[in-house]
């Protein structure tokens, strides 16, 4: 089970945008933007982990931790754009960004968990014509 983890450092991300974008002291601040990396932080093994588990083969696999690495980097890209000058001291332009970043990783999260317990279900009631992944007995890590 990685979902669930993925989930929760997703929310904490969210909540330390939340405080700071909205406290009113810089020690609430502080905590806040602490909480947020914490949660950003904490979510890039989770992802990795989670999307790895669920492809069979060396070259897939290599292949998508490349595409997770380089979205990543994106990411920066997208930041030194959200976080402009003009909107100090809270920046709440870029505090949005993120906030609607972590909200699009918990849809795609359900969507892809609830994508592989169907697909899961209808492999282990042999409704599937052909194993998951091409490889039987495996089962895709919710």
């Amino acid at each position: 089970m990685r979902a669930p983890f993925i989930a929760i450092q997703a929310m904490m991300t969210v909540a330390g945008m939340a405080v700071t974008g909205w406290a009113a002291s810089d020690g609430a601040r502080y905590f806040g933007l602490f909480l947020a990396n914490s949660g950003a932080s904490g979510c890039i093994p989770s992802i990795l982990a989670y999307s790895s588990n669920n492809i069979v083969g060396h070259s897939k696999r290599a292949v998508l931790t490349t595409m997770l690495a380089a979205s990543g980097s994106i990411g920066g890209v997208l930041a030194s754009t959200a976080f402009r000058e003009q909107d100090a001291p809270r920046y709440l332009l870029g505090i949005w960004v993120v906030i609607g970043v972590q909200f699009l990783t918990l849809s795609l999260l359900v969507l892809l968990s609830w994508h592989f317990a169907r697909k899961n279900r209808l492999s282990r009631e042999g409704k599937l014509d052909t194993p998951l992944e091409g490889q039987p007995g495996f089962f895709y890590t919710l």
